[in-house]
């Protein structure tokens, strides 16, 4: 099973998560994994989650050398979706979709369209809703 999932921004991307990768975010946002995933005190993920999601994600996903910056990411988000009327949704079920594929969340039980994935055993982590 791939570990990774396609995504199509400028060109077709791939993104992945590694635990270095998810270390990366904790110590950017400063928080766990799982305050993350949930958008911490919020209770939804923003913007700021999502792109840098997004960026460590390509980042691991890439085989180029050139990182892309969360800017540059961001502004491919905007082109890609935003300026087409689609539904950033789609760009948080992609997160969580390469998450599951890495092992990092586990995967769905059921097709059913319940947002819970589990983190852990004895948590849970709830897409957020953007």
């Amino acid at each position: 099973m791939a570990q990774y999932v396609d995504i199509s921004l400028d060109k077709p991307r791939r993104l992945r998560f590694t635990i270095n990768g998810v270390r990366e975010l904790e110590r950017h946002f400063g928080r766990s994994f799982g305050s993350i995933l949930t958008g911490g005190q919020s209770g939804s993920m923003g913007f700021e989650e999502i792109i840098q999601m997004l960026t460590i994600g390509l980042k691991y996903g890439e085989t180029e050398k050139r990182a892309l910056t969360a800017d540059k990411v961001g502004d491919l988000i905007q082109k890609k979706w935003l300026d087409n009327e689609k539904d950033l949704g789609e760009v948080v079920e992609l997160l969580m979709e390469a998450l599951r594929a890495a092992g990092i969340v586990s995967k769905k039980e059921d097709d059913d369209e319940d947002s819970d994935v589990d983190e852990q055993p004895h948590k849970k982590a709830v897409i957020p809703n953007v």
